[in-house]
């Protein structure tokens, strides 16, 4: 691939768009490159001045299509004409001679970009009249600008538009191709001749007749709205030949056109079908037909709007067939009965087999309207899965050696370049609950996921509409794509003049890093010689570091020579090839952190000493409160609950890429919260040693840090009163948020009421232990803020991480265990309350006093004994004399402390301490250690995911905060990154796994080919004229001999695909063939009861005229 890079020079010359050209598209080339960007920015057409051109959309950098023009020896000119719709090219034809020898003639070429017809491509040969040659020039002297293409006439000087000129009227504007005049019919004359004549056919003549006058059997078609129920209902049909197989008919809400088979047969087929909008009546004002062609003229009676149809000439087949589909969908349920539902299905199929011909015969002309048009939309509304699995399938059924490219291109605007829904937003709002309403979605993401790895211009829908996949519950989606290859492993090459050097260095310590890239081109005081030899210096040293990119070492050597050149406008650098190039990866969904347009505030009017008052005032504000204005990153990050899709390369490349500006916020926030505690340890004396201050020493001083302390407090309770007007009080459900609050106001009110007392009363009356108890659980408050503050780094962060999941594991285990200790602990407490009740006394120990110089000497002291007294209701003495201390005391038992048991000698008492050790002891606390080795492993596996979750979310609230001072870093189109190698490995090992051992909802193998339609992917040849037929007897048995054919072949196929053997068939047709004879009665009551329906309707209809 060959890359055609676009720069904006109105933006500091920042790269555009990137375009990736097929080298085998430009072989040969014999000119000069073209590159024409059309006048609504669409589309681009580039040429290498080859024999080809290439058409790319402009939003999405795609290819569309790529036409050779096999008679041209190159080409000179391109441009954009007739509202971008055409494009006109002026080039050279090789006119041999029979003597061997060789002229360039110049040609012009018209070509319809979205037309499918044989003469889409004219040329136009006699161009002297136009472009008069010159000699020993291989082009012609002509300019064009904005569609408009100018010439100068030699011979008076006069300047006159190519593309006005009389010569070119008839290539540009070719007209139909008509055997003879059309003849107008005068229907309405046709249809006052009767009263009953609600159905007039016109023949090649002019003339008419009634339908029901023609055997049914040579008429093409008879009926073809089954949706309408009224039988007798106006409509109109002409014979468009002579043989009278083309009949177009024109009902209530369509018109067709319908071609009989050779030789009279039974078999129809649809080849045009138009359908009104919205079920908007119209009113015809002409009626003209023609050899193999009819003119109509109507308008809507709503509106007043007029609409021509010249068929074959002028109309679009494909664009119409495809909202004919869109249309029939919305009707699907009108038709009531077996007849006119089967009528139903058999324009339904046909229909779509339009469609199917299209794509199998030019499926250029296919690409080309899809990106027209949006045909894609008129599917997805219709409901046509099969069709849209068939497009997005890699090859079409029997067309790869024809195709070889994508027939559908992702888009975000409409022609021209209107905003507009994308078909996978669209196909996320039509998709309902069932698995199968959601399938065309799965099939999109596939399609789009997997094209990525070629050009990241694919995921240009899904980076918008990724929030959307949460909010209709297709998480499964998300989760599926984000195993995608095009996550972690989608290379890209850039220039190595663009890199930080400092950056390179930093990948070689992290898992994933993301570059700061801004492709743009050089001015000139940034080719100063010395410079680029400094920084090539560095990136030959870091060259020589193995293993720091993604897959290999960044050049083997780099080579630098600087040569001067006369000009003096800039220094050529020559480096190697091998140098300039990296093995970069880019994360492929384009503008997925780009706000909408004029969402962030332009701050940059207002006075800079305002702008820092406000700042040191009032804390900054959410510039941003509604979730539409955030980008597509923060909307998915805050929809996503789990932390799965932080295992991804390309989202921690965005996280990365992120936090760079976010943490430099959030340490600014974690220092000034340090200063505050260390003004209030110093304040309040929490350390003797030196850092109290003390009032009386330096009042100045004292007042100043108690200011300051005041202020800072104020400052930090600002900012949470902020964060709790955006989120409400839920947000302190949280942990971190917790602390961030009581962190700040406990210090504060604990001063203030310190203060208070000191002013009120005297420093003596001050209480002392309530200040000392709220004094050291202010100070753990504290530090405990102070280590969590630690999260903003990465490895304190993954600890904080597994402390905080193994208490999430093992809470319920816990209090599993509590629960134990209250039970054991009441028994405990309602057993000795109370001992001199139940008789029970402790046995004390009784001592003698020896004399210690002789041990073995007799009781010193004879008569002298002490011994230890207890008082049963102390709590000193016994714990479980008082509820609450009995149960910290049996809690204790855990970590064996067993205290206050050895004095009671009570069998019961023994039985309940025997109970605890084997439950608390022995079997649950090995059960908390089991628990929490288990949360400890899943914690460190998902330890650096939930990190990344973390830094998500503080990303997700900085970048809703107003930036007064502008932003220190531009959100671009694209993020580049690079990887440690073996990391990257690991998770494509990873997907690769998931891929293969989960089933696939994006790769879905099954066959929705029925769509909403019966017999849907039927293509029969018989059966598609059943509404030929107006006789309900000749109907019933046409109907019940094809559906029993149809229903024994199905049964086969159906059984086929479920993998049954012939016995389970067997019993399949026995199950069947038993309860046929009832189906068939049923079938015969309901035909009966429509018969005498459909004859009440006319003698109704009868009375009323």
């Amino acid at each position: 691939m060959d890359l055609l890079e676009i720069y904006d020079l109105k933006n500091d010359g920042e790269l555009y768009k990137t375009f990736h050209a097929r080298k085998e598209s430009f072989a040969h080339a014999n000119g000069i490159s073209i590159i024409q960007i059309s006048n609504n920015d669409v589309l681009m057409a580039y040429c290498r001045g080859s024999n080809s051109v290439s058409i790319y959309l402009m939003e999405n950098t795609l290819e569309i299509q790529t036409k050779v023009f096999p008679n041209l020896y190159r080409i000179n000119s391109i441009d954009f004409i007739h509202n971008d719709e055409k494009l006109l090219l002026v080039g050279e034809e090789d006119n041999g001679k029979g003597d061997g020898s060789s002229e360039l003639i110049t040609v012009i070429i018209i070509w319809d970009l979205f037309s499918g017809k044989e003469n889409a491509i004219r040329t136009y040969h006699d161009t002297e009249k136009i472009i008069p040659a010159r000699p020993q020039e291989t082009y012609h002297k002509f300019a064009s600008a904005s569609g408009v293409i100018v010439c100068v006439n030699e011979d008076n000087g006069n300047i006159f538009s190519i593309v006005d000129h009389p010569s070119l009227e008839n290539i540009l504007n070719p007209p139909p191709i008509s055997s003879a005049e059309l003849i107008q019919l005068n229907f309405q004359e046709a249809r006052e001749q009767t009263d009953q004549m609600y159905h007039p056919i016109f023949t090649q003549d002019g003339k008419s007749f009634d339908a029901k006058e023609e055997p049914r059997h040579l008429l093409v078609v008879y009926s073809t709205e089954p949706w309408v129920r009224y039988k007798q209902y106006p409509r109109i049909s002409a014979y468009l030949n002579k043989d009278k197989d083309l009949q177009v008919i024109i009902g209530l809400t369509t018109i067709q056109v319908w071609r009989r088979g050779n030789d009279n047969s039974s078999k129809r087929t649809l080849v045009y079908i138009w359908t009104i909008p919205d079920k908007t009546p119209f009113e015809i004002h002409n009626f003209s037909i023609g050899n193999g062609e009819f003119f109509i003229d109507l308008s809507y009676q709503d509106t007043g709007e007029h609409f021509q149809i010249h068929w074959p000439h002028k109309c679009h087949i494909l664009k119409d067939a495809c909202s004919a589909l869109e249309y029939l969908y919305y009707r699907r349920n009108e038709p009531t009965s077996i007849k006119r539902k089967r009528m139903f299905n058999t324009i339904v199929n046909q229909t779509s087999d339009i469609l199917r011909n299209i794509i199998e015969t030019n499926p250029d002309f296919w690409r080309l309207t899809d990106a027209r048009y949006e045909i894609m939309q008129s599917l997805i509304r219709g409901r046509c899965v099969s069709l849209i699995k068939r497009i997005l399938s890699e090859g079409y059924h029997g067309t790869n050696f024809k195709m070889g490219k994508n027939l559908h291109f992702p888009r975000l605007y409409e022609w021209p370049l209107v905003p507009k829904k994308s078909d996978l937003q669209l196909a996320i709002e039509y998709s309902g609950d069932n698995r199968k309403d959601t399938i065309i979605v799965g099939y999109l993401l596939n399609y789009y996921s997997d094209n990525a790895m070629n050009n990241s211009g694919w995921m240009i829908t899904i980076s918008q509409a990724l929030p959307d996949l949460y909010d209709n519950n297709m998480d499964y989606y998300v989760k599926e794509l984000f195993h995608k290859p095009c996550f972690g492993a989608k290379e890209v090459n850039v220039d190595m003049s663009f890199i930080d050097p400092k950056d390179l260095l930093d990948a070689h310590y992290r898992s994933i890093c993301a570059l700061g890239i801004r492709p743009a081109l050089l001015r000139k005081s940034d080719m100063n010689p010395t410079k680029l030899k400094r920084n090539l210096s560095t990136i030959q040293k870091i060259s020589n570091i193995k293993g720091m990119l993604s897959f290999q070492e960044i050049a083997k050597e780099a080579e630098e020579t600087i040569q001067d050149k006369k000009f003096g406008f800039y220094d050529i650098i020559k480096r190697s090839s091998s140098s300039l190039l990296t093995n970069l990866l880019v994360v492929p969904l384009p503008d997925f952190t780009v706000y909408p347009p004029g969402v962030m505030k332009d701050h940059s009017k207002v006075p800079l000493l305002f702008r820092l008052l406000k700042s040191l005032i009032w804390p900054r504000q959410y510039a941003i409160t509604d979730d539409s204005h955030c980008s597509p990153f923060l909307r998915a990050i805050r929809r996503d609950d789990s932390d799965e899709i932080f295992s991804n390369p390309a989202i921690a490349a965005i996280i990365d890429y992120k936090w760079t500006t976010a943490r430099k916020h959030f340490l600014r926030r974690a220092f000034i919260y340090v200063v505050f505690a260390i003004l209030f340890a110093s304040l309040t004396g929490l350390a003797d040693d030196g850092l109290h201050l003390d009032p009386d020493m330096n009042k100045t001083v004292y007042l100043v840090l108690q200011g300051l302390f005041f202020y800072l407090g104020y400052y930090l309770i600002a900012i949470e009163i902020a964060q709790m007007k955006r989120e409400g009080f839920s947000r302190y459900l949280n942990l971190y948020n917790f602390l961030d609050m009581t962190s700040c106001l406990m210090p504060m009110c604990l001063v203030i009421t310190s203060y208070v007392c000191v002013l009120l009363e005297s420093p003596e009356t001050l209480p002392k232990r309530p200040y000392s108890v709220a004094l050291a659980f202010t100070t753990l408050f504290m530090w405990g803020q102070l280590l969590l503050l630690l999260r903003f780094f990465r490895s304190p962060a993954t600890y904080i991480y597994i402390i905080v999941n193994i208490l999430k594991k093992i809470w319920p285990f816990l209090a599993f265990m509590l629960i134990v200790v209250l039970g054991i602990g009441h028994a405990m407490y309602l057993l000795l309350r109370n001992p001199p009740q139940i008789n029970l006394d402790p046995s004390g120990t009784s001592f003698i006093i020896q004399n210690a110089s002789d041990p073995n000497s007799p009781n010193a002291f004879s008569g002298l004994v002490i011994t230890q007294s207890y008082d049963t209701f102390d709590i000193n003495d016994n714990y479980f004399s008082n509820f609450w201390k009995s149960l910290e005391s049996v809690f204790f038992w855990i970590n064996g402390r067993w205290d206050q048991l050895d004095q009671w000698n009570f069998i019961p008492i023994d039985i309940l301490t025997l109970l605890a050790s084997i439950l608390l002891v022995t079997i649950m606390q090995n059960m908390l250690i089991a628990f929490m080795t288990g949360a400890f492993d899943d914690a460190q596996s998902s330890g650096e995911d939930a990190v990344l979750r973390y830094r998500a979310d503080l990303i997700a609230e900085y970048e809703t905060l107003e930036k007064p001072f502008g932003p220190t870093r531009k959100d671009p189109r694209y993020i580049y990154y690079v990887g440690n190698a073996d990391d990257l490995s690991r998770w494509l090992s990873k997907a690769e796994e998931y891929r293969l051992t989960h089933r696939s909802l994006l790769n879905d193998d099954i066959d929705f080919t029925s769509d909403w339609s019966m017999d849907y992917h039927q293509q029969d040849d018989d059966d598609s004229d059943d509404f030929l037929f107006d006789d309900a007897t000749s109907l019933h048995e046409f109907i019940v001999s094809k559906s029993n054919g149809k229903m024994k072949e199905d049964t086969k196929k159906s059984s086929k695909k479920l993998g049954r053997s012939d016995k389970e068939l067997q019993t399949v047709q026995a199950v069947e063939a038993k309860f046929q004879p009832t189906i068939d009665n049923l079938q015969e009551k309901i035909n009966g009861m429509e018969y005498k329906i459909e004859k009440i309707l006319e003698l109704l209809v009868n009375q009323e005229k």
